[in-house]
């Protein structure tokens, strides 16, 4: 990892995470759970790691349940994909985090008893028009629309998410596979605005 201050700052150099965050209104908020789950990823990729991350973002004070800034979650998920691939692979480290950390949560005891209650298929199809209608429950802002376009094959369209959706929401989307025992496939990534795209995934 980086120094203490400039992690943050070499990734801005391969993202446009300055402006972003300029674009970001108090009023969009995401649960606590996220803020845990990154946090502990980070943690299991190492101890020395997760005291650096923990160092330059403050360490992680937040109810599962409550909601807080995106923009706060956008900063310290910024520096953590920097963290753990490199500022020039940031994109590549955000995706990985939210692929494992909402994979690693589905195993843990709070998240089967969470997955259990929202999971009413075992197909990724099911569980992802699940979360598309969960989405007010998780953020207060954006939405997921499910196109399905084959038996094993789905456009997710994702719509006003600042969390970048063409590395952290795929991420999340072949997360969705793996909770479902099988291994997804990103066809392809259109981009439709710097929050807006369709993500098409097979499985």
């Amino acid at each position: 990892m980086l120094g203490a201050v400039d992690t943050f700052a070499a990734a801005s150099q391969h993202c446009d995470i300055v402006e972003r965050l300029s674009r970001v209104t108090p009023d969009q908020q995401v649960r606590g759970v996220w803020f845990a789950m990154l946090h502990d990823e980070v943690r299991r990729r190492g101890e020395a790691l997760g005291a650096a991350f923990d160092a330059e973002v403050g360490a992680p004070d937040y109810v599962t349940f409550r909601m807080y800034p995106v923009a706060d979650y956008l900063h310290r998920l910024v520096v953590a994909g920097a963290s753990v691939a490199s500022p020039e692979r940031v994109h590549e480290g955000m995706r990985d985090l939210h692929r494992e950390s909402v994979r690693y949560f589905a195993r843990s005891v709070v998240g089967r008893a969470f997955v259990s209650l929202i999971r009413f298929s075992q197909t990724p199809l099911g569980l992802f028009q699940q979360v598309a209608r969960s989405r007010s429950h998780i953020a207060t802002y954006g939405r997921w629309l499910i196109e399905p376009i084959a038996t094993r094959r789905t456009r997710v369209r994702i719509e006003g998410e600042p969390v970048y959706v063409e590395s952290a929401q795929v991420g999340g989307i072949l997360s969705v596979c793996d909770m479902c025992g099988v291994q997804g496939r990103i066809e392809s990534v259109e981009m439709l605005g710097p929050n807006d795209g369709i993500v098409d995934v097979s499985w």
